[in-house]
Parts: structure tokens; C-alpha cells; sequence
């Protein structure tokens, strides 16, 4: 079966209530987060579902990528 949320024949309401409940927990929480993309990226980004980088400019921008 494919996926609702990737259909985008589906309402906006469904797309995003199949999205919801395909995530975990861990993913919803870490799609808040938003981290200085000065910093130290690997560990954070590996280990806790990071949602955005603030901050992502010249050579950051290419080591957050």
C-alpha cells in the first residue's frame, strides 16, 4: 500500500494525520528541535531526529548537508 501522505490527490487533513501516525514519538519531538549548525552536527543529528539548523551559512552549510 503506498503511503497517503506522499499522495498528493489526498486532502491535506489526511496526508498529514497518515504522516502523524507513521511517526514515533522520538521523530515528532525531534522535528522541533532546532539545532546551531555551528556546532558539533554528527552526534545530534544522528541520534535525535533533528528537525532544522539555524545558523547554516558558507562552509556550515555544507557540513550540516
Amino acid at each position: 500500500m503506498s503511503a497517503i501522505y506522499k499522495d498528493p490527490k489526498q486532502s491535506i487533513q489526511s496526508r498529514v494525520s497518515d504522516l502523524m501516525a507513521r511517526m514515533t514519538l522520538e521523530e515528532k519531538v525531534g522535528q522541533m528541535m532546532q539545532l546551531d549548525g555551528r556546532g558539533d552536527l554528527e552526534g545530534p543529528i544522528f541520534t535525535k531526529q533533528v528537525g532544522s539548523l539555524l545558523h547554516c551559512q558558507n562552509e556550515y552549510a555544507a557540513e550540516a548537508m
